[in-house]
C-alpha cells in the first residue's frame, strides 16, 4: 500500500460526504446475526474522550501508560528474563507477536499445544501497559513463574527499567522500515482511543517525523537500540529478513549405480631407514656411529650424536674433512648458513 496516496484506497470504502445522501448503496442492516469481535485490549472498559499524552523524560507516552510510571520504573527483572522489544507497529501482530510466540515455542520444546494454553499478551505480558479495568503488564508478569520469563515492551532505552541492565537480561529487537510503522500506526491511532485524534494522514506524518507521537521518535527508538547492542546481550533483527522468503533448495539428486572400478596396484614397500638388519645403505663401520639423520627415523636426535668412538676420526660429508679427539663444535654452517637437509630438528 502506498504511504499517503488517496488513489490507493477502494472508492466503495470512501464514506460520502457529512449531510449527502448516498442512493448507489442500500441503507445498511440495523442488525447483526454473526458474532461480535471483542473488544480490543488498548480500548479502556469505559467510554472516555481520547486523552492527551503525558511526556516521560521528553518522551511522549499514553495518559495511562504514563500514570502507572513508578510501577513500570521499579519493575525488577529477574536474570534468565529475556525482553522482546519494538517500535510500536514494527510489524503489527507480525514481529512482536512473532517474535514472542517463536520464542514461546522454543521454551515449550515445540509444542503447540502447551503453546495454545493462554493468550500471546498473558504468555508475554506488556511491561508497561495500563489501562483502567484491565490488569497490567507488572501485574500479569508478577503472576508469572520467575523462571524464564518472556517480557514485551516498546520503551526506548532510556526509559528500560535498570534492573534489566544490571541483572544483564537477553533482549531481542525487530526494527521495521519506518514507512511501513507509520502507515500501520495511524490506523493503530484511528482504532485504539488511548491514543490522541490523529486528524488527517499528512497531519499524523509530520507528527511521526517529528517524534510527537506515542513512545517518541522512530529514529531515536531504532538508533538508541543499535548503539545498546554493542555493551548488552541484545540480538537485533529486523522485519523484513524475518518475512523473507528463502528460494526452495533444489531437490538433492538420485545418486547413479556405478560399476566398481578395480583397485589400483599395491604400492611397492617403501625402503626402511630403521636400525641395522633393515637398512639398505652399506653396513655400518662397527665403533662408528652412523651420519644419517636420526630425525628420518622419528625420534629425536640424541646430545652429542656427532661425537666419534675413541680412536677413530670418521668424515661425515657436510662436515670438515677429519673430527679432532676433543669435544668438536657443531658446524659453522649451523649458523653462517642453511644447514643440509635434515641436519636441523
Amino acid at each position: 500500500m502506498a504511504m499517503g496516496s488517496a488513489t490507493s484506497w477502494p472508492l466503495s470504502t470512501v464514506p460520502p460526504a457529512p449531510g449527502s445522501a448516498d442512493k448507489t448503496r442500500p441503507a445498511p442492516a440495523q442488525s447483526f446475526s454473526g458474532p461480535r469481535r471483542a473488544p480490543s485490549k488498548m480500548q479502556p472498559a469505559e467510554e472516555t474522550p481520547r486523552p492527551a499524552m503525558i511526556p516521560i523524560r521528553g518522551v511522549p507516552m499514553i495518559k495511562y501508560f504514563a500514570e502507572n510510571w513508578g510501577e513500570v520504573e521499579g519493575f525488577q527483572a529477574q536474570p534468565d528474563d529475556l525482553l522482546i522489544s519494538t517500535y510500536p507497529k514494527s510489524g503489527g501482530r507480525s514481529s512482536t507477536t512473532w517474535i514472542s510466540e517463536i520464542i514461546d515455542m522454543i521454551y515449550n520444546d515445540g509444542d503447540p499445544e502447551k503453546c495454545k494454553r493462554d493468550a500471546i499478551y498473558m504468555r508475554v505480558p506488556f511491561l508497561e501497559f495500563a489501562v483502567p479495568g484491565i490488569p497490567t503488564g507488572v501485574e500479569l508478569l508478577r503472576q508469572t513463574p520467575a523462571q524464564r520469563r518472556l517480557v514485551k515492551t516498546h520503551l526506548p532505552v532510556q526509559l528500560l527499567p535498570v534492573s534489566f541492565w544490571e541483572q544483564d537480561c537477553q533482549m531481542i529487537y525487530v526494527a521495521r522500515n519506518p514507512k511501513d510503522v507509520a502507515v500501520s500506526y495511524y490506523h493503530f491511532y484511528q482504532m485504539a482511543k488511548v491514543h490522541p485524534e490523529p486528524g488527517p494522514w499528512d497531519h499524523f506524518l509530520a507528527d511521526f517525523m517529528a517524534g510527537a507521537v506515542s513512545f517518541g521518535s522512530w529514529y531515536q527508538h531504532v538508533r538508541g537500540w543499535w548503539e545498546k547492542r554493542r555493551e548488552q546481550r541484545v540480538l537485533y533483527l529486523f522485519y523484513e529478513d524475518m518475512k523473507e522468503v528463502s528460494p526452495p533448495l533444489p531437490p538433492f539428486p538420485v545418486p547413479t549405480p556405478r560399476l566398481p572400478l578395480p583397485l589400483p596396484a599395491p604400492a611397492p614397500p617403501r625402503q626402511s631407514h630403521g636400525p641395522a638388519g633393515s637398512d639398505p645403505l652399506p653396513p655400518r663401520t662397527p665403533g662408528v656411529r652412523s651420519a644419517r639423520c636420526w630425525r628420518s627415523w622419528g625420534a629425536p636426535r640424541p646430545r652429542g650424536w656427532w661425537r666419534p668412538s675413541p680412536g677413530t676420526r670418521p668424515s661425515p660429508p657436510w662436515s670438515r674433512t677429519s673430527w679432532p679427539t676433543t669435544e668438536p663444535s657443531p658446524p659453522a654452517s649451523w649458523t653462517t648458513a642453511s644447514p643440509p637437509s635434515c641436519a636441523r630438528v
